[in-house]
């Protein structure tokens, strides 16, 4: 599962939201690398991560 179709699997407002929290995330960490895991969107750096749950 990619992160887009994440998103796109919540109700309209939450799909804004969590849009808005994922260009924050690429505007403050621009080499952040996108993944899933455990189902849950993750943004690595150096083998550390952010979760969007």
């Amino acid at each position: 599962m990619e992160i887009d179709h994440y998103i796109n699997s919540f109700p309209e407002k939450t799909q804004t939201l969590l849009k808005q929290l994922r260009n924050s995330i690429q505007e403050i960490l621009p080499k952040a690398e996108e993944a899933i895991s455990y189902g849950i969107p993750i943004f690595l750096i150096d083998q550390n991560h952010c979760k969007l749950k």
